[in-house]
Parts: C-alpha cells; sequence; structure tokens
C-alpha cells in the first residue's frame, strides 16, 4: 500500500469517527429524533469536520514518516497507539459538549473553561451515572476504532519514496490551515457556520466539538486567565454602583397606541453617525432627506451607542443588550437561545419576521443570532444575483432597496420587514458615487 492510500484510508476513517461523534451526540440529546435533520446535521457539519480531519492527516503523516526508520512492529503499535490517542481527544471532547448540553444546555464556551483548569472541581461535579457514561462512551469508540482499523487494512510499511512524502507532507500543511479556516472567503468558519436549520439541536451538532474546544480558546486566550472587566478597586466599583442605584422617578410613556396589528419596516443604517445632521454638527444636513422626517417622528436626541460593531448594535437594539468592551453577544452561540427579542415579541403577535442585508450575514456568527431570534427568514448576499455584487462587501442599498420594495409588495399582514444597509459602511466603494457639495 502506497503513502497516499494510506493517507486516504485514515482521512476516512477520521471523518468516520467525527460522524460517530455527531451521531452520538444528536442520540443523546433530548431532542426528537428525524432523520432528515440528522443527514442535514452531518452534511452541514462536514466543513467543520473537514478542517480537523486534514489536522489529523497531517499529524499522522508526520509520524508515519518518522516511524519509517523503525522495526515494522513497533511501527505498527506506535502508529495505531497515536491514531486512537487522537482519536480519544475528539471524544473527550464530544463527551464534554454531550454532558454541558444535557446540563446547561450549551456546548464548551468560555464559561465552562473554568471548571475544565480546576481538575478536583470538576470531578467533585461528576456523577457516577456520567462516570459509567464516560467509560461506556470511550469503550464504544475503542471498539469502532479497532473493527473500523481492521476493516480498511491500515498498514505503515508503505513503499514510496521519502521525498514525495515529503513533499506531501509540505502540501498538507496549507489544505488543513484553510480547511480550519474555511477556505479563501473574507469570514473565517464561526460556529454560525453550523446553523441550517431551526431545530437548536441539531444546530449546535453540526458544530465539530473538537474544532469548538480549541476555537472557543484562540478567540479568548486574552482573557482567559484574568477577569478582562475588572478595571476598578472593589471599594470604587461599590461606590459607583450605589450612585447609579440611587432611586428615581419612573415616567410610564405610551409612545404606540395601535388598534390593530400595524406591517413595520425596521431600517438599519450602517455606520451613520449623529454628525450627519445639521442638529448636531450644526454646520450641514449630510443628509437632508432623512433629516427633515424628525418633524414627523420620534427623535431620541439623547440616545448613545452602546459598542462599535454592527453586531453589538443590533444585539442591543433587537435584545436589549449592553455591549462589552472583549467580546460581542453573538460570540458565544450557547446563550443566544435564551435571549429576549422584538422579534420574539412579533412572532408572538403572528407576524410575518423577515430580515434583509445585503452582505454576509456569517459575519460575527449574526446568522446563528438570527436563526435563534426566530426571523421567519434571513435573506443575504447569497440570496441576490451575483451580478450585483458590486461593492467589496456585498450588494449597493439601491439593490437593496429595489428588493425591499419587492418583499414589502408580496409579504403577507402583518409583518415584520428588519433591513441593514451596507453602502453606509467603510470602504464606502459605492458604484458611480457622487460627492455632493455643502454650498
Amino acid at each position: 500500500m502506497n503513502f497516499i492510500l494510506l493517507l486516504v484510508r485514515i482521512f476516512a476513517l477520521q471523518l468516520f469517527f467525527c460522524q460517530v461523534f455527531r451521531i452520538l451526540f444528536i442520540l443523546i440529546s433530548p431532542a426528537r429524533i428525524e432523520l432528515e435533520l440528522i443527514f442535514g446535521s452531518l452534511w452541514s457539519g462536514l466543513k467543520f469536520d473537514l478542517g480537523i480531519s486534514m489536522l489529523v492527516l497531517f499529524l499522522l503523516a508526520v509520524v508515519q514518516w518518522i516511524l519509517s526508520y523503525f522495526s515494522s512492529r513497533i511501527k505498527e503499535i506506535v502508529f495505531s497507539a497515536f491514531f486512537f490517542l487522537l482519536i480519544l481527544i475528539q471524544s473527550f471532547a464530544s463527551i464534554g459538549d454531550v454532558i454541558l448540553y444535557k446540563y446547561w444546555d450549551s456546548i464548551f464556551s468560555v464559561r465552562a473553561y473554568p471548571y475544565l483548569m480546576n481538575f478536583s472541581e470538576m470531578t467533585k461535579n461528576v456523577s457516577t451515572f456520567n462516570l459509567i457514561f464516560i467509560l461506556f462512551y470511550i469503550g464504544l469508540i475503542g471498539l469502532i476504532f479497532f473493527y473500523g482499523k481492521k476493516m480498511i487494512g491500515l498498514s505503515v510499511d508503505v513503499g514510496t519514496n521519502w521525498y514525495i512524502r515529503v513533499l506531501i507532507i509540505l502540501g498538507l500543511i496549507p489544505a488543513a490551515f484553510l480547511s480550519l479556516r474555511g477556505g479563501f472567503r473574507e469570514i473565517p468558519r464561526n460556529q454560525s457556520d453550523g446553523f441550517f436549520c431551526d431545530n437548536r439541536t441539531y444546530n449546535i451538532a453540526s458544530i465539530n466539538s473538537t474544532w469548538n474546544f480549541f476555537n472557543v480558546l484562540i478567540e479568548n486566550e486574552k482573557f482567559l486567565d484574568q477577569n478582562p472587566y475588572r478595571k476598578l478597586s472593589d471599594k470604587l466599583v461599590l461606590a459607583r454602583i450605589h450612585e447609579i442605584q440611587k432611586l428615581g422617578v419612573t415616567n410610564e410613556v405610551d409612545m404606540f397606541s395601535f388598534s390593530s396589528d400595524p406591517n413595520i419596516v425596521l431600517i438599519t443604517m450602517e455606520g451613520v453617525s449623529a454628525e450627519v445632521f445639521k442638529l448636531h454638527n450644526k454646520e450641514v444636513s449630510y443628509m437632508p432627506f432623512l433629516e427633515s422626517l424628525m418633524d414627523s417622528s420620534y427623535y431620541f436626541t439623547k440616545a448613545y451607542s452602546v459598542g462599535s460593531r454592527t453586531e453589538q448594535g443590533l444585539g442591543a437594539l433587537l435584545s436589549g443588550s449592553l455591549a462589552t468592551p472583549f467580546n460581542s453577544l453573538t460570540d458565544n452561540v450557547s446563550i443566544l437561545s435564551d435571549l429576549p427579542s422584538i422579534v420574539s415579541s412579533m412572532n408572538n403577535r403572528k407576524y410575518y419576521t423577515q430580515f434583509v442585508f445585503g452582505g454576509n450575514v456569517e459575519f460575527a456568527n449574526m446568522r446563528a443570532y438570527f436563526n435563534e431570534l426566530n426571523y421567519d427568514t434571513v435573506i443575504d448576499i447569497m440570496q441576490f444575483d451575483s451580478k450585483l455584487r458590486k461593492q467589496s462587501l456585498g450588494v449597493p442599498d439601491e439593490y437593496l432597496v429595489d428588493e425591499l420594495i419587492t418583499k414589502f409588495e408580496k409579504a403577507k399582514s402583518p409583518f415584520f420587514l428588519h433591513t441593514l444597509t451596507l453602502s453606509t459602511h467603510e470602504p464606502f466603494d459605492v458604484p458611480a458615487l457622487k460627492t455632493y457639495s455643502s454650498e
């Protein structure tokens, strides 16, 4: 068996185990078994599995090359042991997610990190049932590995020339990196890529546990060892809290009163500052038409930004969430299902809800956020004709407005139509952009 055939068989067995972990997660979870969603989760999860499998393939290829200088018997034992160790590491990541999802309704996240670092505390919280489950799980994986390895005839004795093996190993480095990253796309792979349906359990199952474990550690590395929000002394914090919590006078204002359920169009504009209005800059209005609407609208002159990023603003607008300095609401998909939102309120009132955006909703895990908010439909750059993608970030607003008018005319009442503009986001590369004089 030559070196390439060996790698193909390793890759196939590794991918098989990724799917075994996913199926076990689904079977053990409380979700109702739906065959169509199982296949959907297996297919959706492949993009995560490919990255982990390519990394495993690279490590085993290097080990095989090193072991080629040893006797056949030692090679077989060491290679099989190392392969099983890699499978075992993935098994523990999968076991962790199964148990966390059962008790916390989430997979591994920063919240679980302190327990991982405190082994004695973690063992105190492992019940006898969970211990038996872990032993059974590992035993099952061991049996599958033994028979799987035997079935495909995995042998490390290859006759391929050493320089060919070196070239293949070198080629596996960029292949593994691109697979983990998600290819050449602008936005690296994130948890949001696993959300393919309305069933949260099957979406979570799509996310490879090993990939998620290391992704959480890498994404949050800068504040794992210390509390990033601790900026003041305890004494000063208590004084500030006392100031904030002084009793005030409540003033209930009924801003909107409807006898029926009106259609609602919510337009959120990317990157538009109050400084574009003459009301604030005292010189000129850069958006005169928009500013003219103030006379017939509610305008909040003392509203302040909650953050500096799009996903922070959307989280505040839709879920009433305050932004945090080091991460965003959408960074942790495990908590998204617990969030309140305007969208949920609209759904409860039997509104048809839709989000339309000319960019990519994969950015910053926004697809996962919108999915958990239960928008009936989410439309982004992928649903627009490729000829309309004339900006580096997606579709210019003029085409977005055309799409909105179409949706507006066809939508069933009552509807809540939410859109996010794109042309007002840097680099402002709007086709045929005209510059107007302030005179």
